[in-house]
């Protein structure tokens, strides 16, 4: 199965430990107040994306790639 490919989508206030992020890479993306506390982002990419007052303590970030965030 590839991973996905998401372009210009706009997150708000998720829970990712609780409804996982889907494997693959994201463009342009806006996550506004989400949390991604002890999330799974191994092996992800996320490319021009804006993190907006997020939580990213403790995620799992191994092999993931933030591109001009």
């Amino acid at each position: 199965m590839d991973d996905l490919y998401i372009k210009d989508k706009t997150f708000n206030k998720i829970v990712f430990s609780q409804e996982p992020l889907a494997k693959g890479e994201y463009e342009n993306c806006i996550f506004n107040n989400c949390d991604f506390s002890n999330a799974h982002l191994v092996n992800m990419q996320f490319a021009d994306c804006e993190f907006v007052a997020c939580n990213l303590s403790l995620a799992k970030t191994s092999q993931t790639a933030f591109r001009n965030i």
